[in-house]
């Protein structure tokens, strides 16, 4: 079992800047303000403590997740659909987005172009990074991820890979 207490302390002394984790109460108004469920792992780490950029402008930091603004809901909305949204303009991909882009999940976005995908029944999902249909995993897990992003030397491939609808097809095709 991953202690996010222990993992939010190394990410802290790596220059990652932390507000004081979620309450229920507020993890239920975003995942009502957004539409979507955090997986398990998502949901603890963000009880113990969630992650924030100094500029709350910047679209490669982290989401502001507590900022109920409606144009900071309305940026983090964007981030959410980007990745969909990209894919639909690439023309060698038309064909299939118009039969398969219904089965996409949707992605959490983590920090800068990293997302999390929401899975019925998975609750530790893994991160992709996506950028077009530069898609790639960053790691099997949220701690895998996080060890990738900001704590390792250097970048450790994702072993297991788990099967994201949509998102593992497109990055299968590459």
């Amino acid at each position: 079992m991953t202690d996010y207490n222990i993992l939010t302390d190394k990410l802290k002394i790596k220059g990652i800047k932390f507000k004081n984790g979620l309450t229920e109460t507020e993890i239920n108004v975003i995942e009502k303000i957004y539409d979507f469920i955090f997986p398990e792992s998502l949901r603890k780490i963000y009880s113990v403590a969630i992650p924030f950029s100094e500029d709350i402008d910047n679209a490669a930091g982290f989401p502001n997740w507590t900022d109920f603004s409606e144009v900071n809901i309305a940026k983090i909305k964007e981030r959410i659909h980007v990745p969909l949204q990209r894919l639909y303009l690439d023309k060698s991909l038309c064909d299939m987005m118009t039969k398969t882009a219904a089965k996409a999940p949707l992605l959490i976005p983590l920090y800068s172009h990293r997302y999390m995908p929401t899975i019925d029944g998975m609750n530790a999902p893994p991160v992709i990074s996506a950028v077009g249909r530069d898609i790639i995993y960053y790691g099997d897990n949220l701690y895998e991820y996080l060890q990738n992003e900001f704590l390792n030397e250097c970048f450790i491939i994702p072993q297991n890979r788990p099967y994201i609808p949509f998102w593992s097809d497109i990055i299968n095709r590459a």
